[in-house]
């Protein structure tokens, strides 16, 4: 096919430019290049007319060569086939070789969405190598233009490059290709451009080489030639050899790399090698003599392998037009998958899985968290929700009671279906189990023990007798044991937490079923918040992404996904499922062979796709990175509500952007954990993608809500949900003890440290403001202060847009004056705390109503436990203080036995601050050896200054530790509230009532909040003393009951204590010494339906 844009129009000149091209140039009259360090080439490509040029083959010919000579790396494309992409990627990589494979005509270049004249071209080639060369970096040095019709395209960009290339008349698609294939060779070979010139026209006409060096000096140095070595190989070489001689190394070191690590081809066997430590392997290649740039480059090839696999599973993945006519025949159901992969996966036991999402980008991981809502820990809208306190989701079909489902019944189903099963005893699970409750079901399962219906490879009736248990369901406690124990790693540490916090020697104790069952149920739980989710997903027809799990959670994933099949086929009468129940995911497969797929796929594109998982599933945390990055299932839940904006907030987001509109400036106010800093981010963002030259401000309280910030949207960036450019126009300013500091704006470093870069003060008019939008968070603590006021106004930040977020009930004094032209706007639905959290904040709110308060969500939550105690010497209040946080810490450790990095923060009241608690806690939690892991506590401001977590788990968990006011706007997980009640007077009222509202305020829905106070006499807390408990939270009911608070008038006595007996069902009590200890009875907490096992909460 033609490169000539007019197609098989001849140009009337083609004969005298072919003389033309053959003239001989002198090349000893110019000048010596420079000689190039790298071997980068930017390939452009582009058939703006669908004439089908062969640009894959000419890009797979250029790919072979540099595989073979250079660096496969050292081969880049642009995004897209435009001018500015190009350029884009030419300042991003600096390329030595620029080469065009596209159509052209006499006055332009064809590329994508617009045609470029070689004047635009030399302009930009000409401003770049200027640039290059003030700064000592690589220039382009030569331009290839393999196209028709282009040799007065490359006589005009020799004038800013050393050489260019061009063909003078129409060029045909195999003539290119034979061209690039031969001067290429020549050229990355080593040998000279000219004689590379001469090599790659040979005996095709009308190309020719312009240039202002001399072409016999320019030449790459020279590499093996271990493509010839290879060529001369007289043995078969497997695909390993051929893949590391492809790769750049000779013949000889291949066959040593393999030989050495006992690898010969990408199977599971032989990719064994990568689960050692990479060290070790090292070791390895130094022993066959490798440099450390070789090494690295081994490295970097086994990833791009294992890219290559990953993006060859996920196109397995994807639907096409063939397999819509796929019969059913030959589609692989569940029921015919084999189980054998099972046994040869029990050494690795970690499990791929790729799925697919019918959705596209912007929606992907939305559904992704979705659907762990549905599979995790809590409520969700559909078909399918969850119990937060028993690890139980209901179905609900129509007509009929919810079915509760445990994780262990989910267990059960699996066992069963890979156990050998009497037909009559299958007959009768089957009919019973989609309406059975966990009871029966255990019931049923012990039975078909007990009769010896059931064959399992986990049960083994001599080793039952061994375990000498002669207890109720003993044989259905055992199988599940041996079931999980060996679906988990020996090294994984939940192994240890298996054997020690829920078995516990069940054997050997008093310990009904029941009570194992549950702790069951909660490690299970634990293990599907470990899920990891590789977010760098894939879009081919739809989107694909990749999860990696324990053996254990994958089981009863799948069977979850079944259950969920079936209660739905059973409700619809043969209608086909609606595959919204699943969140758009319509495929799932698993390395162990399971596959729940939504529509017709091929059974040999399964079996292929389990292959590749197979060798995916084996490989060490380095080689993940390829794969892209990985999202806890537990982060992702997490941030639910954080990354979208409620129906709530897109309401009042509208009516903000309309006040905006109206009056310049906005007054956002609302309750904490409303979200009010969260709109104004996400009303920035957007501003800041709409206007490229818009500035945005942000003025706040402390250096840590800087930092806390700018993690928050450095994350986003990451997880590619705003682009990274935006940030460079968000800038900070923050109130320091020596008065403001800033602007400045925040960068990330590669390791994912957060720094600070100061900005340029620019001088302007009195009437106009550098910044189109200034926010004012925390602005209660802001306009209460003249100070600031007045640096507001000398900066003429008011004369920007502006937006202030503000509640009176975190202001420490009453009387704070705001701008009266800002237009208010209240927010009332409180989205980052728990029904009880936000139910027991009101005690401590003032400003608002409370009717006007409500939750987004549904979830109750855990209680808000005070440990109060009595203090003994004033002089050691420290030390008492920090005995009891430790206590508090247990409790923390068992209610969350996974990671807290960063998920726990101590807010303490100043005074305690100066008398050095922070290093008496820290001495005290170094010397309990009753903590499960080793704790260090930083200051808020340390906690957001990176945006990685922990890369070694061996490593101190970090616990936030400081004063309110350095932690107002931020959020945690726990909230450890400590020393915020004293003596309420007059004078001192409100500033304690805030603290306490503020600190109960940060957790987050999921989490929990813990009060440590000393009793104080009329304090905010006194109420504690009269307190009795109910059996059960209703958020509107306790609403109902605060018409009055606890520290609206100290001085009357009915309302100073007793009156504060209505709030019993928003707190629990703590158990300590000393401590309030009026709780409930087992049973009596047991009827709590919200919070089994524990009182009802505050």
């Amino acid at each position: 096919m033609s490169r000539d844009l007019v197609g098989d129009r001849k140009r009337k000149k083609e004969g005298k430019d072919e003389e033309n091209s053959e003239c001989v140039v002198d090349w000893s009259i110019y000048p010596k290049p420079k000689s190039p360090r790298s071997r980068i080439l930017l390939f452009v490509s582009v058939d703006v007319h669908n004439e089908k040029l062969d640009l894959k083959g000419e890009h797979s010919k250029i790919r072979s060569i540099m595989c073979m000579y250079a660096d496969i790396k050292d081969l880049a494309m642009p995004y897209l086939s435009t001018w500015e992409e190009a350029m884009k990627e030419v300042k991003l990589r600096n390329p030595v070789i620029l080469h065009f494979a596209c159509h052209s005509q006499q006055n332009a270049v064809n590329l994508l969405r617009r045609d470029v004249s070689p004047d635009v071209i030399v302009e930009c080639l000409q401003a770049h190598n200027e640039e290059m060369e003030r700064s000592g970096s690589e220039q382009v040095q030569l331009v290839v233009f393999n196209a028709c019709y282009s040799d007065e395209h490359a006589n005009k960009a020799a004038k800013v490059v050393d050489f260019s290339v061009g063909h003078n008349g129409q060029l045909d698609d195999e003539d290119a290709l034979a061209f690039t294939e031969n001067f290429y060779t020549c050229l990355f070979r080593g040998e000279s451009l000219s004689n590379a010139m001469t090599q790659g026209k040979g005996s095709i006409p009308g190309y020719r080489m312009f240039g202002r060096r001399d072409a016999r000096e320019f030449r790459f140095p020279s590499p093996t030639l271990h493509g010839k070595e290879a060529g001369a190989a007289s043995r078969e070489d497997t695909e390993m050899v051929k893949f590391y001689r492809d790769s750049g190394f000779t013949m000889k070191r291949a066959l040593e790399i393999c030989e050495k690590l006992e690898i010969k081809d990408w199977t599971v066997e032989d990719l064994r090698y990568l689960e050692d430590d990479k060290p070790n392997v090292d070791d390895q290649l130094r022993d066959i003599g490798l440099h450390s740039y070789q090494r690295k480059k081994f490295w970097d090839d086994v990833r791009a392998k294992v890219k290559e696999i990953q993006l060859r599973t996920a196109n397995l993945s994807s639907s096409s037009e063939d397999e819509s006519e796929v019969s059913e025949a030959d589609t692989l159901s569940q029921s015919t998958m084999s189980d054998e992969s099972d046994s040869e996966d029990e050494a690795s036991q970690g499990e791929v899985i790729v799925s697919r999402n019918q959705g596209h980008k912007e929606v992907f991981e939305a559904d992704m968290r979705r659907f762990l809502q549905e599979f995790g820990r809590f409520t969700g809208n559909f078909e399918v929700s969850v119990k937060d306190g028993e690890g139980a989701m209901e179905t609900v079909r129509e007509g009929k009671p919810p079915q509760a489902w445990t994780m262990c019944m989910l267990l059960w189903l699996r066992v069963v279906k890979d156990a050998s099963v009497k037909d009559r005893a299958m007959e009768i699970w089957y009919d019973h189990v989609l309406s059975a409750s966990e009871d029966e079901l255990l019931s049923r399962l012990n039975s078909m023990l007990v009769k010896n219906h059931i064959q399992h490879r986990h049960w083994d009736r001599t080793k039952f007798v061994e375990w000498d248990c002669e207890k109720h369901f003993a044989r259905v406690v055992y199988l599940t044991d041996q079931v999980v124990k060996n679906s988990i790693p020996n090294d994984a540490p939940c192994k240890l937490e298996w054997n020690e916090k829920v078995m516990m020697d069940w054997n050997k104790n008093e310990e009904k079923a029941l009570d194992v069952l549950k702790r069951i149920n909660k490690f299970l739980w634990s293990q599907a918040e470990s899920i990891q989710v590789f977010t760098d997903v894939i879009e081919t027809q739809s989107y694909v992404c990749y999860m990696r799990m324990e053996k254990i959670v994958s089981m009863i994933l799948f069977e979850y996904l079944e259950t969920c099949r079936k209660v739905a086929e059973s409700s619809s009468e043969g209608k086909a499922v609606d595959p919204s129940l699943f969140q758009g995911f319509t495929l799932f497969v698993s390395t162990s062979s399971r596959s729940f797929v939504m529509q017709k796929i091929k059974s040999e594109r399964l079996r292929e796709i389990r292959s590749n998982l197979r060798v995916l599933s084996i490989l060490p945390p380095p080689l993940l990175t390829s794969m892209g990055p990985v999202r806890r299932a537990e982060e992702l839940l997490e941030e639910e509500g954080r990354s979208t904006l409620t129906a709530h907030q897109k309401e009042k987001a509208k009516e903000c952007e309309e006040a905006m509109g109206r009056r310049r400036g906005v007054h956002l106010r609302g309750p904490a954990g409303t979200g009010k800093t969260f709109l104004a981010l996400h009303m920035m963002l957007r501003e800041l993608e709409k206007d490229k030259t818009c500035t945005i401000l942000f003025l706040l309280r402390s250096e840590a809500f800087v930092f806390f910030i700018a993690h928050w949207v450095w994350s986003m960036v990451r997880w590619k949900l705003v682009d990274h450019g935006l940030f460079d126009r968000i800038f900070f300013s923050f109130r320091g003890e020596d008065g403001w500091d800033g602007p400045f704006w925040m960068t990330e470093e590669g390791a994912g440290e957060l720094r600070r870069e100061e900005k340029r003060v620019e001088l302007l008019s009195e009437e106009e403001s550098e910044y189109k939008f200034v926010v004012i968070d925390e602005a209660h603590h802001v306009y209460c202060d003249r100070e600031a006021r007045d640096y507001i106004e000398l900066k003429r930040y008011d004369k920007a847009r502006m937006m202030l977020m503000s509640e009176s009930s975190q202001a420490d004094v009453t009387d704070i004056s705001y701008p009266q032209w800002l237009e208010d706007v209240y927010l009332t639905e409180v989205v980052r705390n728990s029904n009880r959290t936000m139910t027991a904040s009101l005690l401590f709110q003032k400003g608002i109503s409370i009717d006007a308060v409500s939750c987004h969500h549904n979830v109750s939550g855990r209680p808000v436990k005070p440990y109060i105690f009595s203090l003994g010497s004033s002089d050691n209040q420290a030390r008492e203080y920090a005995t009891y946080i430790v206590e508090v810490m247990r409790e923390v450790m068992v209610e969350y036995p996974g990671n807290l990095d960063r998920k726990i923060a101590i807010l303490v009241h100043e005074r305690l601050v100066q008398l050095n608690l922070k290093q008496i806690l820290q001495d005290h939690l170094d010397k309990d050896s009753a903590l499960p892991s080793s704790f260090k506590l930083i200051a808020a401001v340390d906690a957001w200054k990176t945006t990685r977590g922990r890369e070694d788990e061996s490593d101190d968990q970090n616990i936030i530790f400081d004063t309110v006011a350095n932690f107002d706007g931020m959020e945690s997980k726990v909230v450890i509230a400590v020393g915020l009640d004293e003596k309420v007077t007059d004078e001192d009222l409100n500033l304690h009532r805030s603290l306490l509202y503020r600190a109960i305020t940060r957790a987050l829905k999921e989490g929990t909040v813990m009060i440590v106070n000393h009793r104080v006499e009329q304090g905010l807390l006194s109420f504690l003393d009269g307190l009795r408990f109910a059996n059960k939270f209703d958020a509107e009911d306790e609403k109902e009951k605060i018409s009055k608070k606890p520290w609206v008038s100290p001085k009357e006595e009915h309302q100073g204590r007793y009156m504060h007996s209505s709030y019993r069902s928003i707190l629990s009590t703590a158990s300590g010494p000393e401590m309030y200890s009026e709780s409930k009875s087992e049973d009596e907490c047991n009827d709590d339906e919200d919070y089994p096992g524990k009182s009802s909460c505050f």
